[in-house]
């Protein structure tokens, strides 16, 4: 339902309740190790409509444009331990790698 829900595990409390910026179905999603960046994949069921995107962690908000390439539907996205770029992997057989701050292949 394009909804992200983020609970803390310690309390229970929810962290936050939805991102309103992503649309379609939530593929796939990662945390940066220091938990203020968050990777989300998302199809709207149009392949022409494929794309990562990363988010503030609390707020929802889209900290980068949408990184798109991928033919078929994410399965996957990470982020490196340094939280410079982040990965996406599609059913196409692919994996892109994308630099954090622009929506640009970055190998």
């Amino acid at each position: 339902d394009g909804t992200i829900r983020t609970w803390d595990t310690t309390t229970g409390a929810s962290v936050l309740d939805t991102v309103d910026n992503v649309h379609g179905e939530i593929s796939a999603r990662a945390y940066l190790l220091d938990g203020t960046r968050l990777v989300a994949g998302s199809e709207d069921g149009n392949l022409d409509d494929l794309y990562a995107q990363i988010l503030h962690a609390n707020t929802g908000a889209s900290v980068s444009g949408q990184f798109k390439g991928h033919t078929e539907f994410l399965r996957c996205v990470a982020f490196f331990p340094q939280g410079l770029r982040a990965a996406s992997g599609s059913a196409d057989g692919t994996v892109r790698v994308w630099e954090r701050r622009t929506p640009t292949v970055g190998r």
